[in-house]
């Protein structure tokens, strides 16, 4: 398999990286996120008009119809910028879930304004006794004369302080934890009986509770078949934790990057700290860590075109395993480089620190996948 980038990918990635040298230096990142805002409207409006919103989305509905390695193209560049923009939530989740799923007039009503950028979109799935299966969902969905009854919560829904509408799972039949009876319903933020809670997350991106309260929905919010959703949430964080391996990837290099600065001019003893073999030992096991990751990436975004689902689950269970542990090993042997200045707000470090840190533990955490790995492998 070939895993070079294609020309597309490398100009959306040249794209990206110069729109967000523009417009997303770290100083404005930092005091907006100090104000309290978890986003930039006029960074997403810009990477609507860019075309990138819409990379994986079809042409009929505003999209230019790439694969997913089109979209990911994206998150590298956004890593390495520190963009808090809600890319996975909006896109790699809800649109894809939307585009895989949605009926002719789902994705009409829905993508376009996704693809541009005009609508924001958040996947609620994971709640307060939820564990470590997908498959355990309290939240219910009852049928009516009007349609359905949802009636439940959702906790830490990524985006979900900005999103516009919700995919939201709810369970139309068995018990929380059965593999079967579980269904996903697209759900404007502003429907009866739905409220939320928002807030800022540990590295300055937003997240929102929801309560969701007799919400009555239409037949047609039913996305996909009722009670068969189960593979489609699987698929949909898998191709998450593609993204965000992807996103570390950018991370850590710019991380990387920034403590072999500081060590070239930091000084001790009357010379430079880099020069003291013992750190240029760390900083080769830092870039080791770096490539190790791009390679395992790489695994997880092919994997995400596999028919195959155990087969799927497995590699980017792999890539994720290697990723997070990457991800604490960069970012503490980071810290511990640059000792105290890293942990101060007005430097960079300590962004890319918390980042990593999230990162680490999103779509599952080391323990999970390589748990998971360990099962598929049996």
């Amino acid at each position: 398999m070939d895993f070079a980038p294609t020309d597309t990918q490398r100009m959306i990635a040249d794209a990206v990286t110069a729109l967000l040298a523009d417009q997303h230096d770290f100083e404005t990142r930092r005091q907006r996120i100090h104000s309290g805002a978890t986003r930039s409207v006029a960074l997403w409006s810009a990477l609507g008009e860019l075309g990138v919103l819409g990379a994986e989305i079809d042409e009929a509905h505003g999209g230019t119809g790439g694969p997913l390695a089109d979209l990911l193209a994206v998150m590298e560049p956004c890593g390495a910028a520190l963009v808090n923009e809600p890319l996975v939530a909006s896109l790699v989740l809800s649109a894809g879930l939307i585009q895989k799923a949605g009926t002719p007039q789902q994705k009409a009503r829905y993508l376009p304004d996704l693809a541009t950028g005009a609508r924001i979109a958040a996947t609620a799935h994971s709640e307060r006794r939820a564990r470590d299966t997908l498959a355990f969902v309290e939240t219910t969905a009852t049928r009516t004369e009007a349609g359905w009854r949802l009636d439940g919560g959702k906790q830490v829904v990524a985006g979900g302080d900005v999103a516009d509408l919700f995919v939201i799972s709810a369970r139309t039949s068995g018990a929380a934890g059965d593999a079967e009876g579980l269904s996903l319903f697209v759900v404007a933020a502003d429907a009866a009986g739905l409220t939320r809670r928002s807030y800022p997350v540990y590295d300055g991106s937003g997240a929102a509770d929801l309560t969701l309260d007799g919400v009555v929905v239409a037949e047609e919010a039913l996305l996909g078949e009722a009670g068969q959703a189960l593979p489609l949430v699987e698929w949909a964080w898998d191709r998450g934790a593609a993204a965000v391996c992807v996103e570390a990837v950018g991370a850590m290099q710019a991380l990387r990057d920034l403590t072999l600065d500081y060590i070239k001019t930091r000084e001790q003893f009357g010379q430079p700290i880099g020069k003291f073999q013992v750190l240029q030992h760390r900083m080769a096991d830092l870039h080791m860590q770096v490539e190790l990751s791009r390679s395992m990436a790489l695994l997880a975004i092919s994997a995400t075109e596999e028919a195959d689902a155990d087969r799927r689950a497995h590699q980017v269970s792999a890539a994720k395993t290697a990723i997070a542990t990457a991800c604490r090993e960069v970012g503490q042997s980071a810290v511990q480089l640059h000792g105290g200045v890293a942990l101060t707000e007005e430097y960079a470090a300590g962004h890319y620190f918390k980042r990593l840190t999230l990162i680490e533990r999103q779509f599952g955490d080391r323990d999970h996948h390589l748990a998971r790995y360990a099962r598929l492998m049996a």
